[in-house]
């Protein structure tokens, strides 16, 4: 209840977010107080989708209630937090924040031996006029699943990115292009 109070004075507060990461750690939550935690999250998100404190404390939840799930719940846990980010990323397509959520969910379901039952390739091609991130997750979810099948897809992405999409950051794309 404290930390609520303090998120509705300033939802982006370290010490706060730092506090409840604690707090859960050293008292045993239950799978019904997680699901508690996810849904005002969801709730701090829903106010405001750029709150990188929120999504990371997220992110953070969904890995102890992997630690706690059988491989099935797993995956569908993953599915659905990937839903979840995808839903983000269509209402504000230029947020970091949901692109890196959407990709770490991708990265845990490979990381638990899980595939992907819908083709992501679609979220990103949608999305590649409205966001520079779309671009960026784009060429990092091809070299994920397949980097010698993709390389010349990915050198492409970077190269967009580069000379016209994110030139301010040429000389990263330069080294991404080089480490294809």
């Amino acid at each position: 209840v404290l930390t609520m109070v303090m998120f509705d004075e300033d939802a982006k507060n370290h010490h706060v977010w730092s506090y409840k990461s604690w707090f859960i750690n050293y008292f045993d939550y239950s799978l019904e107080e997680y699901g508690q935690e996810i849904q005002y999250i969801e709730k701090l998100i829903n106010r405001d989708v750029l709150n990188n404190s929120a999504w990371c404390f997220r992110y953070k939840i969904i890995c102890d209630l992997l630690i706690m799930s059988s491989d099935e719940q797993k995956k569908s846990l993953l599915e659905e937090e990937l839903d979840y980010a995808e839903q983000q990323i269509t209402r504000y397509p230029d947020n970091i924040s949901s692109w890196n959520y959407h990709f770490r969910m991708i990265e845990l379901l490979r990381e638990n031996n899980h595939t992907i039952s819908k083709d992501i390739s679609e979220l990103y091609e949608t999305q590649i006029n409205d966001s520079v991130y779309s671009l960026e997750y784009y060429a990092k979810y091809l070299n994920l699943v397949d980097k010698s099948k993709n390389q010349q897809r990915i050198k492409d992405l970077y190269l967009i990115l580069r000379d016209h999409r994110d030139p301010i950051r040429k000389v990263y794309w330069d080294y991404k292009i080089t480490h294809i």
